[in-house]
């Protein structure tokens, strides 16, 4: 993954949405990782530190409101677009 690229994290069930997008970002220059669990994605969050992430509504029962919430509450993820 290259540093100078921006970098996009997907959190969606909707396997084909992620597929499409990821290959159309992909093609304008950005770096994609994808998940479908809220878990994996706030592991991903700390470990790849993307630039935006692009969520559902509600994944793995989590809703996306409290999602952001507690991005929000995170000091490293408070400014993080979503």
């Amino acid at each position: 993954m290259s540093v100078d690229q921006p970098h996009i994290l997907f959190l969606d069930t909707d396997k084909g949405f992620v597929r499409e997008m990821a290959r159309d970002f992909r093609t304008a220059g950005f770096n994609v990782s994808s998940t479908a669990h809220s878990a994996e994605a706030l592991d991903l969050l700390e470990t790849a530190a993307p630039d935006v992430l692009v969520t559902e509504r509600t994944v793995d029962d989590v809703s996306g409101i409290e999602l952001c919430r507690q991005l929000r509450a995170g000091r490293e993820t408070r400014d993080l677009p979503i």
